[in-house]
């Protein structure tokens, strides 16, 4: 959808009305987006009714003296459909996104001779779809992506110079004053069509069970909700939060009344409200109790009753439960909120249009209730209290809800997972700690003494391994394809955080209440690492990116998966873990012990939300789905864990004794919370797990304490997953076990010796192909005469009008889900960002082409670079390249660049050998940079030393073993010699791309930073490892059937190994001549132009001689001739990244990425077939 910007002091006059068009009514509605705090949106005439944005975000319609106030209803940079009635009678309303957020009377209208749109002392809007209409619109019309007839004009975003034109048949067009631009705006066109998401009650049984509640309301309460009750339903609960009565909110739409009570201080007040609730319709609906006692309702943003009665009672039994959201309620509901505290006029109109983070202040439960994830209705809120489904409750889209989808993949949006994994960190990361050292009469002086990374795992020389919570985030465009720039993350609790974006390894500490710029690279991923060595909990991260809108926020809690794992303890693997980790038990304690120790983990544990059984589906009986948990539930025993004066003597006792336990704590007064929780078991003596008091949600923990030399009985509740991961961590002190085992033996531990042997077959595979480069020597000689039947060849017309991407079927593609691949190259990424790497054989300097005539290679790279079409240079994504703009590019730049193309390439094929032997050494000599070189040798390779190809080949080798199971399978052993040999050539080419993916991305930001150091380097080795990637295209293409196939194949790989060994060359001779570096460049413009239009040429051809008809086998191959084709538009690009065309850098960096999705996309076909046998 078109729009237009109106800038801050800039305006658009409209026509205005006649007295006839008034007559019978008004109506005026766009898409309007803020750009400053405050403003008139619209202003009709001098005196006429005006429509102002406050600073506080309502809208106010003003006519005369008379308002009418729409709270909340708008945010800067948010946009928000905005429609304005005037009935014929004079009666008024503004909505926001669809639903009626004020109405009221205002004197009739008046003929005006303009509207005015926008303001000249204003910030500035943008607007949209804004339409006039000369009546009141009906309900059907009121949606925001309704179409209502009979418009008196339509501005869709159209602009002639400065018109503003009308798109329907008066022709009423405005005229824009001051900076006023069309622009696209792809994201209105999902707005207009939202599906916000809401949960739907069909049937009187349909219900979502709330766990207990431990959480103070004393201080007062409030709940909050967007309701669509059904009109013919009677009476029926919204909220039931407590057992027995203790804050009830009842709806009964057929009277429209309201009914909330509740057990006070004092009595029980019953607040019985007529006319409140209106049936079929959405509305916003807030019942709030504060601290003193005072009742306030607030429908839509407005308060309809306040009243005097008592403040809230404390919970009984320390916890609150058995409650429910919507028992025996019928209709839809949505964002539904409890806080702690009553809630201001002020505080409901801030959010009553919004969804919440889930992370604001005093906020106690937050349902947004958009979908059942995982068989739960999610609390966002920092508690993660979980609501489960009950009866046959379905979700919906939420038609006509004036709030925004969360996550919706039609607009950007972020993609995250955590996960608990061990991970080698460098130790000089971590803070040193510091003590002060007297010095005699002049005080105290700091010392640095020692690293803390001690406390946070196992230090091994520059190393320490140490859990951490990992969370990958992969931000997205509209159209799913990947987006760099900056994520913005929140932390509920605080938290010490290792990032490694923006090049630079660090460690920080994040707090909450505050957003952290990431940023995301241009391979579209980021990671932060949560240090976990000191809790069993991580608090959720909330993530956003640019593009989306303030409210709508990606939730991520890393540490679910690993807490998981907590209901299926075992004690012989707590005692003897898996190689490479720590026993949490001394192998000394007694087997019964031992039991006992997990036995009450695994109970403590059934406080924490269990997946469902059973796949999700719509309609499905809740019933039937935590039915068999239920059951397993109650085949949970329990025993006392005697744990006696001496921890060494702990022992165990019978299940029949954990009861006669439970008896005895039964007169304690309940203790809640994550402190007392902690307290009571680090002071037991005996302790169990009440499993007759067990309840959905929560655990009571009983047990007896000595204090002051007399016991004492406790009983405590554990709630939700903090108040566990508390509990666990005070029993695991209790008995002298370290908290950092435990969490290291939950943790993801990579095993990577069954990637060794696959990874030293493929390095022999790839190292194999340097002997064979001599023999192209003669070949690379005749690529003049290469290139003039290269150009000769038509080319098929039918890629005519397509775009790269298209013509070869390559999209976005994500890499395997194989976390270790994922490891590899974040870790990867990180490492050639942060800084080059260096070679223990470092290039050596020596001299280039001095033939070459200065004057006349300038005047051929200043042809070669104007024989490039404007499309080519203007476009932001390569695979959007019209192939147009393609097919014509190698006879010119040929023509342009041919006589120093022939000097360079006489001068390579004089020295092939020496190149090739240059391009050998840069990728088998010892790789040494920061952090990486130690974490590959140390963790991974076993002795074996790092070099870049044995990087190649551990990419290659992840996927090639886990791409089978990690086993050879029957199917394995009967694939021929040459079908095996074809796979080990195309991981080995998966590893290349991958390395070089990053290295090229790497080495653009080298180029922006100045440091060309570090471009050597990455020119070296992508040179070099561009050189092995065309020894396994040339003996791909020799295989081809088709002799004129293959002579085109053969061609391409010749040009690709010329175009990697200019660039070991061309490297060397930088090295020995940096004084002319200029020079170099105008050679390099030529050259890679050249050439790399001939390989773009050789994969075209190739392509087009294939017959397309056989899917399986040319979509696979397609996706290779796209890299042929990427590769050789990357040569291009990259020889003009230095000249005066701004856009080549950033278009080389987008062509690596695009390297990638070609690969990954023929990867996925590889996978496809691997799995099928």
């Amino acid at each position: 959808m078109r729009a237009i910007d109106v800038a801050a002091k800039g305006y658009i006059d409209i026509p205005g009305l006649s007295a006839g068009e008034t007559g019978g009514g008004f109506t005026i509605q766009m898409w309007a987006r803020p750009t400053g705090k405050a403003g008139y949106l619209w202003v009709s005439g001098d005196g006429g009714p005006l429509l102002l944005m406050l600073p506080n975000g309502s809208l106010e319609l003003r006519v005369g003296v008379l308002k009418l106030l729409a709270p909340g209803a708008m945010t800067m940079g948010r946009w928000t459909h905005v429609a304005v009635e005037f009935a014929a009678d004079g009666a008024a309303a503004v909505f926001v996104d669809g639903v009626r957020a004020a109405a009221g009377t205002l004197p009739k209208l008046t003929a005006t001779p303009s509207i005015r749109l926008a303001d000249p002392g204003g910030p500035g809007f943008s607007f949209a779809d804004v339409r006039l209409l000369a009546r009141a619109r009906t309900a059907d019309e009121r949606a925001p992506s309704a179409e209502p007839q009979g418009l008196l004009a339509h501005y869709a975003g159209q602009l002639d110079g400065t018109s503003v034109r009308d798109a329907g048949p008066h022709g009423r067009h405005g005229q824009g004053v001051g900076a006023v631009q069309a622009v696209e705006v792809a994201e209105l066109d999902v707005l207009r069509s939202p599906s916000p998401g809401a949960l739907v009650w069909d049937e009187h049984d349909d219900l979502l069970e709330l766990p207990p509640m431990t959480t103070d309301f004393t201080g007062g309460i409030a709940v909050e909700a967007w309701i669509r009750p059904r009109k013919t339903a009677k009476d029926m609960l919204l909220l039931a939060l407590g057992s027995p009565d203790f804050f009830n909110v009842r709806l009964r739409p057929g009277d429209g009344a309201l009914v909330v009570d509740f057990v006070a201080k004092t009595g029980a007040p019953a607040i019985k409200l007529p006319g409140v609730v209106r049936g079929d319709e959405w509305q916003h609906l807030c019942v709030s109790v504060d601290g003193g006692g005072m009742c306030r309702v607030f429908v839509d943003g407005r308060t309809v009753h306040e009243q005097q009665v008592a403040a809230p009672a404390v919970a009984r039994d320390g916890a609150r439960t058995g409650g429910a959201i919507g028992k025996e309620f019928l209709g839809e509901l949505a964002e539904l909120r409890v806080w702690q505290g009553g809630r201001s006029l002020e505080d409901v109109r801030a959010l009553w249009l919004r969804r919440a983070r889930g992370d604001e202040p005093q906020l106690a439960l937050c349902y947004h209730l958009d979908t059942l994830a995982e068989g739960w209705a999610i609390d966002a809120g920092p508690r993660r209290q979980h609501a489960r489904p009950m009866g046959r409750l379905t979700w919906g889209d939420g038609a006509g809800l004036p709030l925004r989808a969360l996550n919706d993949a039609r607009r950007v949006h972020v993609r995250a997972a955590g996960k608990l994994l061990l991970d080698e960190l460098p130790v000089s990361l971590f803070p040193k700690e510091r003590t002060g050292v007297s010095v005699g009469g002049f005080g105290h002086v700091g010392v640095e003494v020692s690293s803390t990374a001690g406390e946070y795992g196992t230090v091994k020389g520059s190393l320490v391994r140490c859990a951490v919570y990992e969370v990958a985030i992969e931000p997205r465009r509209a159209d799913g394809s990947k987006l760099a720039g900056e994520v913005e993350v929140r932390v509920d609790a605080p938290v010490t955080v290792v990032r490694s974006d923006g090049g630079k390894l660090r460690i920080e500490e994040w707090k909450p209440g505050t957003a952290v710029k990431v940023v995301v690279s241009d391979g579209g991923r980021a990671r932060v690492r949560v240090l976990a060595a000191k809790s069993l909990d991580c608090p959720s991260l909330r993530l956003r990116a640019a593009g989306m809108d303030a409210d709508c926020w990606t939730v991520v809690r890393p540490a679910d998966g690993a807490q998981r794992q907590l209901v299926s303890l075992r004690a012989a693997a707590l005692k003897q873990p898996p190689p490479g980790k720590t026993p949490v038990l001394k192998s000394s304690m007694p087997n019964d012990d031992a039991e006992a120790v997990a036995r009450f983990m695994r109970d403590t544990a059934r406080a924490l939300p269990t997946s469902p059984p059973v796949p999700i589906k719509k309609g499905l009986s809740w019933s039937d789905v935590w039915g068999p948990l239920e059951e397993a539930g109650e085949a949970f025993g329990s025993a006392v864990v005697d744990l006696g004066g001496d921890v060494a003597k702990l022992t165990i006792s019978t299940a029949e004794d954990a009861k006669k336990l439970a008896n005895k704590a039964a007169g304690a007064a309940v203790r809640t919370g994550e402190q007392v929780v902690r307290s009571c078991i680090e002071d037991a003596r005996d302790l169990a797990v009440d499993t007759s008091r067990a309840t959905w949600g929560a655990v009571t923990v009983v047990g007896e304490m000595v204090v002051d030399g007399s016991k004492k009985m406790f009983r405590t509740i554990v709630v939700g997953a903090l108040e566990v991961a508390g509990a666990i961590e005070a029993f695991l002190k209790r008995i002298g076990a370290a908290i950092r085992d435990f969490i290291e033996f939950l943790a993801m531990l990579f095993n990577w010796e069954k990637f060794l042997a696959k990874s030293d077959e493929l390095y022999d595979l790839a190292k194999q192909q340097f002997a064979k480069l001599d023999d192209y020597a003669a070949q690379i000689r005749d690529i003049p005469a290469l290139l003039d039947q290269l150009v000769a060849k038509p080319v098929r017309s039918g890629l005519s009008g397509k775009s790269l991407g298209r013509a070869f079927g390559v999209g976005e593609f994500e890499l395997p889900d194989f976390d270790e691949l994922k490891w590899l190259v974040d870790v990867i990424e990180e490492a050639f960002t942060g800084s080059p790497p260096k070679l223990e054989d470092d290039p050596k300097g020596k001299q280039g082409p001095t033939q070459l005539d200065k004057s006349a290679t300038e005047a051929e790279n200043e042809a070669t670079t104007a024989a490039l079409p404007k499309a080519l240079l203007d476009a932001s994504d390569v695979l959007d390249t019209s192939m147009d703009a393609l097919l014509d590019l190698p006879k010119k730049t040929w023509a342009a660049g041919r006589s120093v193309t022939t000097e360079l390439t006489g001068w390579i094929a004089d020295r092939t050998e020496d190149l090739a032997e240059q391009a050998k050494r840069t990728l088998t000599t010892r790789l040494t940079i920061p952090y990486l070189t130690a974490v590959i040798e140390v963790a991974i390779l076993r002795g074996r030393k790092l070099d870049m190809l044995r990087l190649i080949a551990l990419l290659g080798a992840v996927p090639a073993v886990l791409a089978s199971g990690g086993n050879k399978s029957t199917g394995s052993l009967q694939k021929s010699a040459k079908s095996q040999a074809e796979e080990a050539v195309r991981w080995t080419q998966f590893g290349i791309s991958l390395v070089n993916s990053a290295m090229f991305i790497a080495r653009s930001a080298s180029e922006w930073k100045g440091n060309f150091v570090g471009v050597w380097t990455f020119s070296a080795i992508g040179g070099a490892t561009s050189a092995v990637a065309a020894a396994f295209d040339i003996g791909a293409a020799a295989a081809f059937d088709d002799e004129e196939t293959r002579w085109f194949g053969i061609t391409h790989g010749v040009l690709a190994l010329c175009g990697g060994l200019w660039m070991v060359g061309s490297t060397a001779w930088a090295i020995s001549w940096p004084e002319g570096e200029g020079v170099i460049a105008i050679v390099d413009g030529v050259i890679e132009v050249v050439i790399g239009c001939g390989e773009l040429a050789t994969a075209i051809v190739v392509f087009a001689q294939g017959e397309l008809g056989d899917d399986e086998f040319w979509a696979q191959f397609s996706y290779r001739m796209a890299n042929w084709s990427l590769r050789g538009l990357y040569r291009l690009l990259d020889g003009v990244d230095n000249s005066k065309i701004k856009a080549a850098n950033a278009l080389t960096t987008s062509c690596a990425v695009a390297i990638l999705a070609s690969d990954l996309c023929e990867m996925g076909y590889g996978l496809a077939g691997t799995a099928m046998g």
